[in-house]
């Protein structure tokens, strides 16, 4: 009987030391899933939303876990800065010595800080702003000569050098720049292109609306200094009575510039010859821009593209709240929490 009773108790011991060895082996194995699975709650809990703003305080140590894109402050602007940098545009604006202190004035301290470089073309110094004196006569029957002078200042003084596009714009042209750049990033400056709000009558391929801003390339410019302007080609060689954007539609038929459609993928306008509350309003009154839209005009409540690039005959006051609204206005996300009690 003594042999049966030796082998029970060590069989019990077995048991026993099996299940004290068990279960130190599963807390172990626990604590390290815990440490595992505390790293991975941290890990995502930091790259949520909500934690992105406390990450910093609560655990300095975790901030690695949290996306570039939410680290620096100034990652939504790598992405232009990147395209500014591959889209260069020289950006002239049409103005005159009465409109220097007020809608050449707003240009500068707003949209025009966008471009790459920035010149105001008119008659006379002023030393508040980037101004190019041009010997040319103020007024509307002057604004064709204004137009040539310009853009020969730019080819003459080595400014194409440093450019890719040169954007022609009134003092009361808003400007988007950064999609503008967008639009221009898939082209090629050392074509012939021109780019803006094509309107249809006045020449076979019609010309781009000046109040609304037109672009051309690097190429377009060239030649149209260097060609157009030397008095070889004749539909360069008019007098602009219908105007300086007509002029210069017709010289660019005549010079085989490409017109391009600047329409978005929904065949929205990018280039508007109204500001937006022209632009939306249900009977905005222009019939004339129906009969003149190269496309088809869509409905006011369809205006405007989302990528929209220009508006016009905007006032200073107004160009400063377009600015305000566009570059400095934040929308935040608003939690339950924050409302104020009912």
């Amino acid at each position: 009987m003594r042999l049966p009773t030796v082998w029970c108790g060590r069989l019990l011991a077995s048991f026993f030391c099996g299940v004290v060895l068990g279960f130190v082996v599963a807390t172990l194995d626990f604590q390290s899933s815990s440490l595992w699975l505390q790293e991975r709650l941290q890990t995502a809990t930091i790259d949520s939303y909500e934690y992105k703003l406390a990450a910093p305080d609560v655990l300095p140590s975790a901030k690695r876990f949290v996306p570039t894109a939410w680290r620096n402050p100034e990652c939504n602007r790598t992405t232009a800065d990147g395209v500014k940098q591959r889209v260069r545009v020289l950006c002239w604006v049409m103005t005159g010595p009465e409109n220097h202190a007020t809608k050449a004035a707003a240009v500068n301290a707003t949209w025009g800080q966008h471009c790459d470089k920035l010149l105001f073309m008119t008659s006379k110094h002023d030393t508040t702003l980037p101004t190019v004196a041009l010997d040319v006569s103020e007024g509307r029957q002057h604004l064709w000569a204004k137009t040539q002078a310009a853009f020969k200042y730019i080819v003459h003084e080595g400014l194409l050098e440093s450019t890719d596009w040169v954007l022609k714009a009134d003092d009361d042209t808003f400007m988007v720049m950064e999609n503008l750049r967008h639009l221009l990033l898939p082209l090629n400056a050392s074509r012939a292109l021109f780019v803006g709000l094509r309107l249809r009558p006045f020449s076979p391929q019609g010309f781009m609306s000046g109040g609304a801003g037109y672009v051309l390339s690097r190429m377009a410019v060239l030649r149209f200094v260097e060609e157009g302007l030397s008095g070889d080609i004749r539909g360069c060689n008019n007098s602009g009575k219908d105007g300086e954007d007509v002029a210069m539609g017709r010289c660019m038929v005549a010079l085989n510039a490409t017109f391009l459609d600047s329409r978005d993928s929904d065949g929205l306008e990018r280039f508007h010859a109204y500001g937006p509350e022209r632009q939306m309003a249900p009977d905005n009154g222009m019939n004339w821009l129906k009969n003149y839209s190269y496309y088809p005009l869509q409905p006011p409540s369809k205006c405007c593209s989302a990528a929209a690039v220009s508006f016009h005959y905007i006032s200073a006051t107004a160009m400063r709240a377009m600015y305000y609204l566009i570059y400095r206005l934040k929308l935040h996300e608003v939690n339950e929490c924050e409302l104020p009690a009912s």
